[in-house]
């Protein structure tokens, strides 16, 4: 996984920066990995920089912007099938249907909304109903848009 990460010309997803890469390469203290950087589109962090909040540094003001409420306002889809702290258990107790199903839903909906924010620029939060236009992608993360 690793390898293909470093080897894709752009890696879309939601929060994937701070939370995904940094367990999917073992990095202790949420390390980054910055030869992903220029070339990662993670639409947690675009919303962040919308809201002119430090996308390195958390604060009470970037809640409320999770995948289940972004993905329910602009996608008016269902939200997340569970919560991400189920995820674990479910690996410890060997649910592996369910958490394959959790994994595919949230792959799919963060899929469905890069395609939406590539093609309309936008994000609606499913809890306040706050319109947010994102800022754009950044040369590199453009040239690699299919």
């Amino acid at each position: 996984m690793r390898e293909r990460l470093k080897q894709a010309d752009r890696i879309s997803g939601f929060n994937i920066w701070k939370f995904d890469f940094p367990v999917i390469f073992g990095l202790p203290g949420r390390e980054r990995v910055e030869v992903l950087r220029a070339k990662t589109n993670d639409i947690l962090v675009r919303i962040w920089k919308a809201k002119n909040l430090n996308p390195e540094v958390f604060s009470k003001e970037h809640g409320g912007w999770g995948l289940d409420a972004v993905s329910r306002g602009t996608l008016k889809a269902p939200g997340k099938i569970a919560n991400g702290a189920q995820a674990p258990r479910w690996f410890q107790e060997g649910k592996w249907g369910q958490l394959v199903n959790y994994c595919v839903d949230d792959v799919t909906l963060e899929r469905d909304l890069t395609n939406f924010v590539d093609q309309y620029g936008y994000v609606v939060n499913g809890n306040t109903g706050q319109v947010l236009r994102l800022p754009e992608l950044g040369a590199e993360q453009k040239a690699a848009t299919p």
